[in-house]
């Protein structure tokens, strides 16, 4: 696929998996639940990332932003400007757009998979490690994980070009109040929030390379570590 028919599968991907959950008020209900817990899960993987104040940001911005909670109406509306987009932006911007996009509906059919295989094994409300992780190996493969890992790290190289391009930082402020009229609210804070938490590190490779090995450790102990030492 070109740049384009990428951006348009991948948006309209992404908009097809939120519908699998938001037309479905128990499973809606059990996501977001679950999509919570994960994240909290997540976040000590990265522990060493979080104790800088800077890195901290951008993890979050990693973990939480790109496939959390609530992120259906910024995908809804990506896909209301995705014909904006493919006329007026720079290649380098489609590419960076459209490599989030793959990035966000590989991640949502991941956890709607875990999610749905959870519900299978749970044996009571609270979710529990060994459980997940069963549920992850049966949704799910190590090497689909490992792609993300690599889409990841892309698209935060992509990200970093962006940073340099002279005034983007004044150019999103100067988008808000149209943004917001325009319907396009939840677009405009993710813009912004990505925008600040890349142009706030130091040294981009530095904090892709570390998120690189802990994704890797954090998927190798979701997938190989035995389920009986797990709670």
């Amino acid at each position: 696929m070109n740049t384009a028919d990428k951006l348009r599968y991948f948006t309209n991907r992404s908009n097809q998996l939120h519908q699998r959950y938001l037309a479905d008020p128990y499973l809606l209900s059990r996501y977001e639940r679950f999509v919570q817990w994960q994240v909290s899960y997540m976040l000590p993987f990265y522990r060493e990332l979080g104790q800088n104040h800077d890195t901290r940001t951008a993890i979050d911005f990693v973990v939480s932003d790109l496939a959390g909670i609530g992120i259906s109406a910024r995908d809804h509306d990506i896909q209301r400007v995705v014909p904006a987009m493919i006329r007026i932006l720079p290649a380098s911007a489609l590419r960076t757009i459209a490599t989030g996009m793959e990035l966000n509906a590989r991640i949502l059919e991941i956890n709607l998979s875990i999610c749905e295989a959870y519900d299978k094994h749970k044996t009571g409300d609270l979710f529990t490690e060994a459980e997940y992780c069963r549920a992850a190996r049966e949704a799910t493969s190590i090497e689909d994980c490992m792609e993300l890992v690599t889409l990841t790290k892309q698209l935060g190289h992509d990200l970093d070009r962006i940073m340099q391009i002279p005034l983007i930082g004044v150019s999103l402020r100067a988008m808000r109040k149209p943004a917001s009229l325009a319907g396009f609210a939840s677009l405009q804070l993710f813009l912004e929030t990505g925008y600040s938490a890349f142009h706030k590190l130091k040294n981009v490779d530095a904090f892709l390379d570390a998120t690189e090995s802990n994704m890797r450790k954090m998927f190798e102990h979701i997938y190989h570590i035995p389920l009986q030492e797990m709670q």
